[in-house]
């Protein structure tokens, strides 16, 4: 791949969230870690669904479909995955924060609150 090690900065929104396992989002974070470039300063950012706790929970399908697992990181787990599995610990700073989104924002009912995860990784 040509890309691979070259960019320097790279915007992933509202993809994680799409991938509805822990090990298919873990694959996703090391491919693009893979094109993003040694140099310090180079940079992933980027939005998606997260939660207060890490893990897989069931969501309303909407428009009458069934029911989808999801799985979703916390701040903290986000963190870890980032600066200690995908990159050597200690090379990459990461940055992430939950957003709570008003329900009137979101397209399908919500009983619960739903919030999106702001994030950085940025080589040392």
């Amino acid at each position: 791949n040509p890309l691979q090690g070259r960019v320097s900065a790279i915007s992933v929104c509202n993809v994680f969230h799409l991938f509805s396992s822990e090990s298919m989002q873990v694959h996703l974070a090391r491919a693009l870690a893979g094109l993003l470039s040694p140099l310090p300063g180079s940079t992933i950012i980027g939005v998606h669904a997260g939660s207060k706790e890490k893990g897989a929970r069931l969501e309303p399908g909407g428009n009458d479909h069934a029911p989808v697992m999801m799985f979703y990181h916390s701040p903290e787990s986000w963190v870890a995955l980032w600066d200690g599995e995908v990159f050597e610990k200690g090379t990459v700073r990461v940055e992430a924060r939950l957003v709570r989104m008003a329900e009137d924002t979101i397209l399908h009912a919500v009983d619960q609150d739903y919030w999106f995860m702001e994030w950085s990784v940025t080589r040392l």
